[in-house]
């Protein structure tokens, strides 16, 4: 039995699974006990990333993410041969990948505006299809998100997605 806890609902996590299920290369950003980790590595034929520095959240009013998920991320996701563990800051990943060359991009980590920012700017490139991510109920994100330029659909829940035009 999968021993992870995740804020991303049902609905969410089967969304997730059902773009993945396509894709080749997927990288979630922030894993945390690997629910959603779990899930994409089910629907995903191909590679999967996981970013995370473990190190839990900066913001001050976030204490949900303090402790670290690694050792429950290991337990729940370490089995999969499709797996690749980034342990580091989401920048240091996103410099490991070409413009892209990532189908699927899901981004749940910092939820600061500053940290959905960079996140935004770092990953964005590297993706050829789609970026998507959760907590767009969060004031900081939606900002982030405006500001650049991503004017989102949410096909469910607290998630928003981006599919990239085709060039």
């Amino acid at each position: 039995m999968l021993d992870a806890h995740s804020y991303v609902s049902e609905a969410i996590s089967k969304h997730l699974c059902e773009l993945a299920s396509s894709m080749k290369v997927v990288v979630e950003v922030g894993v945390w006990e690997g629910k959603t980790t779990h899930a994409l590595l089910n629907a995903c034929k191909g590679k999967v990333y996981a970013v995370d520095h473990f190190n839990g959240s900066a913001a001050s009013d976030d204490d949900t993410h303090k402790r670290s998920g690694k050792e429950k991320f290991l337990k729940n996701c370490g089995g999969f041969p499709n797996l690749t563990l980034l342990e580091m800051p989401s920048h240091d990943a996103a410099e490991l990948f070409a413009d892209e060359s990532v189908d699927m991009v899901f981004i749940d980590a910092g939820h600061l505006y500053e940290e959905v920012l960079d996140d935004l700017r770092c990953w964005y490139p590297k993706v050829s299809g789609v970026i998507c991510g959760h907590d767009y109920s969060y004031t900081s994100v939606r900002k982030a998100l405006t500001e650049f330029g991503l004017y989102c659909t949410m096909p469910v829940g607290d998630y928003w997605e981006y599919t990239k035009p085709a060039k």
